[in-house]
C-alpha cells in the first residue's frame, strides 16, 4: 500500500469517519456505528478505485487500447453501489438521532447539512475536486457534530 493511498484529500476524509463511527459504538448508538464504520469502508474503497482508475487513464491517453467496457461497468457499479447504500443508511439513521438534539444544536446540525448538500449539488454539476472535497468535509463534520452532541444509549 502506498502512502498516497492514505493521505490523499478524498480517501482521508473517507478514513476519517472510522473514529466517528468509534464514538457512535462507545455511546452505544451500534447501528449507526457499523453504518458509518462501513460507509467509511465503501467510500474509501470507492474513492480509491476512481483514482487509481483516473491515474491509469492519465498515464494510458496515449494509447488507443481500449478494455472491455462490459468489465469495466460492472467492476465500476460495485464499490459505487456500496459507497451510495452505505451513506443513505448513514444519513437515514442520522436524522432520525437528531430528533434527540436540543433545537440550537439541530440548527447548527442544519446548517452544516445544508452546506454538505450545497457542495453536493455543485460537486454534481462542476465535477470538481475542490467541491467533491468540501463535500466530504462538510459530511465529516457533521457527522462528528452529531456523535459528540447525542447522548449515550443507556442500554
Amino acid at each position: 500500500m502506498n502512502i498516497k493511498n492514505i493521505t490523499e484529500p478524498l480517501l482521508l476524509t473517507s478514513l476519517l469517519l472510522l473514529p466517528i463511527s468509534f464514538i457512535y459504538f462507545n455511546k452505544k448508538h451500534y447501528l449507526i456505528a457499523i453504518s458509518i464504520f462501513l460507509n467509511g469502508i465503501a467510500s474509501y474503497i470507492y474513492h480509491l478505485k476512481h483514482n487509481n482508475d483516473y491515474s491509469n487513464k492519465k498515464s494510458d491517453k496515449k494509447s488507443d487500447k481500449k478494455s472491455n467496457k462490459k468489465t469495466d461497468v460492472s467492476l465500476d457499479k460495485k464499490p459505487y453501489l456500496f459507497d451510495m447504500i452505505t451513506s443513505h443508511v448513514s444519513f437515514i439513521l442520522s436524522v432520525y438521532l437528531a430528533q434527540k438534539l436540543s433545537k440550537p444544536q439541530k440548527y447548527i446540525l442544519l446548517i452544516l447539512t445544508a452546506m454538505a448538500f450545497l457542495f453536493y449539488g455543485l460537486n454534481l454539476y462542476y465535477n470538481s475536486y475542490s467541491y467533491h472535497l468540501t463535500w466530504h468535509i462538510f459530511v465529516l463534520l457533521g457527522q462528528l457534530f452529531l456523535a459528540l452532541k447525542i447522548k449515550s444509549n443507556k442500554k
